[in-house]
């Protein structure tokens, strides 16, 4: 995780505040953490049968009814019934789950996937899957029409789902809590879902990306269920990327580590250099080796202006340094290793981190502590919307581009540096989102 750093480093904390159209503390203990795995599946239905029992009035105007026939958790050997068939077997929906409207039901795999992703992502990700598969039963329900595309309705029952979670934050399921945790945990089973990189919103088994669910479940939380039934008439915007020939499939999108670093600064180097020149201002290039510093905390010193800075603080770790105006990142632990277990995004999201941070110091920004950091998590965000849209260059002038999967990447980034902070990745990945989709002038930055 970027940590600020003037003379000496100060790793920062984060509370658990969600950001957003409407901001609500998730702090304090889980119930869910408490339950075993089948309480937790027991109350997450009971819980989504209430909160559409009293929004859907609201919402479509129209009386709920629940499920004809229910939920049904299949093992091998179990048998539901039927959706245009005579029943519906385990392996109709081993590693799977799904609403049947036929027979309006739901049906999950119950031997492997629930388990898997209880253990994995944590317990509340159970109610965040049933959530988004109710969100079909909900659209027969509201009479959405059959001419919605299939990605859009996989967006709104994801939405649904958000804003079913945002009902339990807000303490109105009786005996029924969550924190931080149980939102960073419902991120990483959104992503576990997420379509592979290249698969574009025309497919109709396209449920969308990672960046694409995880930004609609969030704007269900934010916005409540109303918004996300006006994504039949007015749908989100899928962001398909693919993949520009058979080199990049076959790195999966992934550039070299070394080209990497050099192609991604200098883009943050022109893409500063423009918001700076707008008001006049000038930004001074920080991928040049005065101003950018590569260690390896293990094997030399580090310092920023008079000081030394400890090597157990370094570890894992990048930092600005306001003395010596340079940014300074941990290689093996904040860029390679990174760049290893998930992709080259996240590496330079890590970098992205970096010139937003120096960005704010030369801007004289006054904030600190968790609103510096979500800023700076906002202006990444833009970076990577200028990017997205063609607007950033090399110093060569050859465009930066984004890959498929690489807002993934970000995201997943997100999740794996936040995991000492819970709730950190939820507000980290919100604030980049708003500055992606809303670019500087949403992260509230001034030169």
């Amino acid at each position: 995780m970027f940590n600020d750093v003037t003379v000496t480093q100060q790793t920062s904390s984060v509370e658990t505040t969600l950001l957003g159209t409407d901001t609500t503390p998730v702090a304090g203990p889980s119930t869910v953490d408490e339950l075993t795995y089948d309480e937790v599946a027991q109350k997450m239905i009971v819980s989504i049968d209430a909160f559409w029992t009293q929004q859907l009035p609201d919402v479509y105007g129209k009386q709920y009814e629940t499920l004809a026939q229910g939920v049904f958790p299949l093992k091998p050997g179990d048998e539901a019934p039927g959706c245009d068939a005579p029943s519906t077997m385990f392996e109709d929906v081993a590693g799977n789950a799904f609403y049947c409207p036929a027979g309006d039901f739901i049906a999950y795999d119950d031997a492997e996937l629930f388990p898997g992703l209880y253990t994995k992502f944590g317990p509340f990700v159970i109610g965040v899957v049933l959530a988004h598969e109710w969100g079909h039963a909900i659209q027969v329900r509201g009479g959405v029409s059959d001419s919605v595309a299939a990605v859009t309705l996989e967006n709104q029952a994801d939405c649904f789902s958000g804003a079913w979670t945002r009902w339990i934050a807000d303490g109105n399921a009786a005996g029924l809590t969550i924190n931080g945790a149980d939102l960073d945990g419902a991120l990483g089973g959104l992503l576990f879902f997420r379509d592979e990189p290249g698969v574009t919103s025309a497919d109709e088994q396209a449920h969308g990306s990672g960046f694409d669910r995880v930004r609609v479940f969030q704007e269900g939380f934010e916005q409540r269920p109303s918004h996300c039934a006006g994504y039949e008439t007015d749908p989100p915007q899928p962001l398909d990327l693919q993949f520009r020939d058979d080199i990049e499939f076959a790195t999966g999108g992934n550039a070299p580590y070394g080209d990497l670093v050099t192609f991604v600064t200098e883009g943050l180097d022109n893409f500063w250099a423009g918001v700076f020149s707008a008001s006049g201002k000038t930004f001074t290039p920080l991928s040049v080796a005065a101003h950018l510093r590569l260690f390896d905390p293990d094997a030399e010193e580090v310092s920023c202006g008079a000081q030394t800075l400890p090597a157990a603080t370094l570890k894992d770790s990048a930092f600005y340094c306001a003395p010596d105006d340079y940014v300074g990142f941990d290689e093996p632990g904040t860029l390679q290793r990174p760049y290893d277990r998930i992709g080259d995004y996240a590496a330079a999201i890590e970098l992205a981190s970096g010139w937003s941070e120096a960005a704010q110091d030369r801007a004289s920004s006054t904030l600190a502590g968790k609103e510096r950091e979500r800023q700076r998590d906002c202006l990444s965000g833009a970076f990577t919307g200028a990017v997205y849209i063609g607007d950033v260059n090399d110093s060569s002038g050859k465009p930066v581009a984004l890959s498929p999967g690489d807002l993934d990447e970000a995201i997943s980034e997100f999740i794996a540096s936040g995991r000492s902070q819970p709730g950190a990745s939820f507000e980290r990945v919100s604030s980049f989102r708003n500055g992606f989709l809303g670019g500087i002038k949403a992260c509230d930055f001034a030169v």
